[in-house]
């Protein structure tokens, strides 16, 4: 019968839509949480002395307790490894407060940067 020809395009149609879009705008993300280290603690002296300051973009995954899931990871290099080393020291000191779905925690990651100087 003529409803035959619909079945193809319908499954082509949700292949289409199925996998590698990015998350909707409102997935959950982890917060940085209360008393978050200051940066500047972790300026590598030698740095700070030349006022070699820069920023880097980290990326942590927090897990639904609040903890690190997974070793935070550089995202956009600042250009200065020592720096690059001190904003990944800055995130694992880091307090995190877990996203929420539905109120629930949940496991979710996050990218922010770690600003060191008056950049």
């Amino acid at each position: 019968g003529p409803s035959h020809g619909l079945l193809p395009v319908t499954l082509r149609f949700l292949m289409s839509c199925a996998g590698g879009d990015p998350l909707p705008p409102d997935t959950p993300k982890p917060r940085l949480g209360p008393n978050f280290p200051n940066t500047n603690d972790f300026w590598p002296p030698h740095l700070r002395n030349l006022e070699r300051g820069g920023t880097t973009m980290v990326n942590v995954c927090v897990a639904e307790d609040g903890k690190l899931a997974a070793a935070p990871t550089i995202v956009k290099s600042s250009g200065e490894k020592l720096l690059d080393e001190a904003a990944i020291a800055v995130a694992k000191a880091g307090t995190y407060v877990p996203a929420e779905r539905d109120g629930v925690p949940t496991h979710a990651c996050l990218d922010y940067r770690v600003r060191f100087g008056n950049q």
